[in-house]
């Protein structure tokens, strides 16, 4: 692998970047999460926690399906440019 290459996702995303962005998707569930607490606890009672935990496990899937893709394609050697026809 070349070294121009990136090797890892801290190399794709910078770490100011990458605690951001992070740090805004935590927020967001928080808030969804109290906002599905306070105004459908009232409806539909003790299934609100299932709901909430379900949706803080599905963000949380999608994350890391997203670091294991970006670091299996960060790993793979760079396609060479096809050949131009005159």
């Amino acid at each position: 692998m070349k070294k121009t290459e990136p090797s890892c996702i801290w190399e794709i995303i910078k770490q100011k970047g990458w605690i951001i962005s992070h740090g805004l998707i935590l927020l967001g569930l928080i808030l969804l999460s109290i906002g599905l607490g306070v105004g459908l606890a009232p409806i539909i009672g003790g299934m609100v926690g299932l709901v909430i935990a379900g949706i803080w496990l599905f963000c949380g899937g999608i994350c890391g399906a997203v670091v294991s893709a970006s670091r299996k394609s960060a790993e793979k050697p760079a396609a060479k440019p096809a050949a131009k026809k005159k």
